[in-house]
């Protein structure tokens, strides 16, 4: 684990034998000291006066993905788990690696992101049983939840941000029970890293975080939690084929949402209506009216497990992602099927999308991730340009025709392929031969 630079001193000739390299090239790079570690990982690092500097680092596939979230005020850089114990912190338009947060013993399998006090944070679960909380920008971990007896399998925080907002994160095990974690204290922790500096004192930058509730929610594994836009609800889904809402940050059970014929994978809140939705391993996906508990619609198309889903244009539309390796597009008020994209090649097990839609993240057992772009307005300006472009071609046409300019009228109907109007001008030329010789 000890890096070292050691002094060398070989001619350009044998240290780049390949590629015929710049004055600056050459000297920058045998400057530079190429490291490998064992979680497949290089790491460049440049001598300076004070040390080893890293200058680069590029990271290699650790298997599957098991969970993804776009991250920051801006949204430009996304956290990723992978099967490994870390959290890599990529920028979401290269996906190159920004930053790696290093804490837990066992695979990650669960995170979530938000915001608190200008700082962006993420909250991770993993085998090792803890949860753990993560400044974004420094990859620091400032904060540590002990206490479930099975690994964590979902998380999720709080989404208020005024001064006076309780800030909590919500952990599900496969021990059976929904802890309620509290974050106040750890926003002194926070301070001094708007710039990307580090926290300066000399406590531990590790807190133990307090629980402000528990209760043992499901019969089975709890799959997913999610947390209301208002903060006021917390909804689990369960291997036990249940959805289950509680009241935050008390934890009191208000509804229980029966229908699924199988484990429940995923939930989330609607960001407009009064309602949830929920994928299963009975391959549906279901929405419930939070006032009475009703199954208010059901979509039917996957082949295999629903596994992730999320609301996309302000609600108006649903994308899924399931256990056949196909994301599905959706429309909410028909339950209509509009679009199937294949990326994929195992199980999708992640899906995020950011605040406004426009781009979609998608993860799974391939190791791929997969960047999507919201191209609903680039497609519509496209089709009403081929239509006015239709249009006035058909007047120049018409305008041809009109003129008795017949042998142009005939080639641009036979480049445009219409064979209508093709007709018409074979019909015109003939009618005109026949005229002519009478």
């Amino acid at each position: 684990g000890l890096v070292q630079m050691l002094p060398l001193s070989l001619p350009r000739s044998q240290a780049m034998p390949d590629k015929d390299y710049s004055e600056s090239e050459g000297d920058a790079m045998i400057g530079c000291l190429l490291c490998v570690t064992s979680d497949q990982r290089l790491q460049l690092y440049s001598a300076e006066e004070d040390g080893l500097v890293m200058a680069r680092h590029l990271v290699g596939s650790n298997g599957e993905v098991t969970d993804l979230c776009f991250l920051g005020e801006s949204q430009d850089k996304v956290a990723l788990a992978t099967a490994s114990e870390n959290i890599r912190i990529l920028d979401s338009s290269t996906l190159q690696c920004h930053r790696t947060c290093t804490g837990h013993s066992d695979v990650v399998l669960a995170l979530c992101t938000s915001i608190m006090d200008g700082v962006p944070l993420i909250v991770s679960g993993a085998k090792d049983r803890t949860v753990r909380v993560w400044n974004g920008l420094t990859a620091e971990c400032i904060g540590v939840g002990e206490g479930h007896a099975a690994a964590v399998s979902a998380v999720s925080l709080s989404n208020k941000r005024t001064p006076s907002a309780l800030n909590f994160a919500v952990s599900g095990s496969g021990d059976r029970t929904l802890k309620l974690w509290d974050l106040r204290p750890l926003k002194r922790r926070l301070e001094g890293s708007a710039h990307y500096e580090p926290i300066a004192n000399s406590e531990p930058k590790e807190q133990t975080m307090s629980t402000l509730a528990v209760v043992a929610a499901h019969d089975k594994d709890i799959n997913t939690v999610a947390v209301a836009p208002n903060d006021s609800l917390i909804c689990t889904g369960s291997q036990d084929r249940s959805v289950k809402l509680w009241r935050a940050p008390e934890l009191v059970s208000v509804l229980t949402l029966k229908g699924h014929k199988r484990g429940v994978w995923c939930v989330q809140f609607s960001p407009v209506d009064k309602c949830v939705v929920s994928g299963s391993g009975d391959r549906t996906i279901k929405i419930w009216a939070l006032s009475d508990g009703t199954c208010l619609k059901t979509f039917e198309g996957h082949s295999a497990s629903v596994l992730k889903v999320a609301f996309i244009t302000v609600g108006t539309q649903l994308l899924s992602a399931g256990g056949d390796g196909l994301l599905k597009l959706w429309t909410v008020s028909s339950t209509e099927c509009v679009n199937t994209f294949d990326a994929h090649e195992d199980k999708v097990w992640a899906l995020a999308a950011n605040k406004d839609g426009s781009q979609m993240l998608s993860g799974g057992g391939d190791g791929r991730v997969s960047l999507w772009k919201d191209c609903t307005v680039a497609d519509d300006l496209k089709k009403a340009e081929d239509v006015a472009k239709e249009i006035e071609q058909t007047q120049q046409l018409s305008n041809l025709m009109n003129t008795g300019q017949m042998n142009k009228a005939m080639r641009m109907a036979i480049e445009l392929r219409r064979p209508g109007m093709l007709l018409k001008v074979i019909d015109r030329i003939i009618g005109g031969s026949s005229e002519h010789t009478k």
